[in-house]
């Protein structure tokens, strides 16, 4: 595990066997919808509140950015996406509310793209 996390050697041998990529997809594997490597976006500046909430999300956007660009997704423990509606408030904050249909109380993960490049992923409590 550690040598894998400090240079990758045994998941790029691992991915090399011509076997995997077919096997992995035949699965129903897909790509980490909020892995966060390999993207460009620390200057981008974002944050969530509150970090506990009855399903209302506020998130205020970077001033430099458009922020008809920013696009965000939710999701619950496992991975689920969860239904929402999201709107600008201004130009600078964007509010999202979670629809009534999904499961309380729990952890969520509320991801913020800018893009289609992902800036950051939140925890976020769902009372």
């Amino acid at each position: 595990m550690i040598e894998n996390h400090r240079t990758g050697l045994l998941w790029a041998n691992f991915m090399a066997n011509e076997e995997i990529t077919p096997a992995l997809a035949a699965i129903g594997f897909v790509e980490d919808p909020v892995a966060t490597e390999h993207v460009e976006s620390s200057t981008i500046e974002v944050n969530l509140y509150p970090t506990i909430s009855h399903g209302e999300i506020y998130i205020s956007l970077d001033e430099n950015k458009e922020a008809d660009k920013f696009a965000l997704t939710i999701s619950d423990a496992i991975g689920s996406k969860m239904s929402h509606e999201s709107h600008l408030v201004n130009d600078h904050l964007l509010k999202a509310r979670l629809a009534e249909n999904n499961p309380f109380p729990g952890w969520i993960w509320v991801s913020v793209f800018y893009q289609n490049s992902l800036v950051r992923t939140y925890p976020m409590w769902i009372q």
